[in-house]
């Protein structure tokens, strides 16, 4: 009896170390899919902060071409309207001399 309940002791002791072993081989398996969907993930996240970076960058460069072309705009008209200034400020120097000769021709 004693040789059997050793036999049986020993062959639950096999049994249990080679569960033990399975369940260590499942376990590693588990872990390294684990880290896999953890890198996926990270990969996929930083593929989406690209993506919103890119759409950000873009819609800040169609800002800035349109501020651009409102100061092209700007300075276009405020080109005009210092050549209309310079126009009128010289017919109005013109006038003025003009004036200034009719008036010393009515003195004399």
């Amino acid at each position: 009896m004693k040789k059997l309940m050793t036999k049986w002791l020993l062959k639950s002791e096999r049994d249990t170390e080679e569960m033990n072993f399975k369940l260590n081989q499942v376990n590693q398996k588990i872990n390294a899919t684990e880290k896999v969907l953890d890198d996926l993930t990270n990969q996929e996240l930083q593929k989406r902060i690209r993506e919103e970076d890119r759409i950000e960058t873009r819609k800040q460069e169609k800002e800035t071409k349109e501020i651009e072309k409102k100061i092209k705009a700007a300075r276009k008209e405020v080109g005009v309207l210092e050549i209309q200034h310079w126009i009128w400020e010289k017919i109005y120097v013109e006038e003025a001399k003009k004036k200034k000769k009719k008036r010393g021709k009515k003195k004399k």
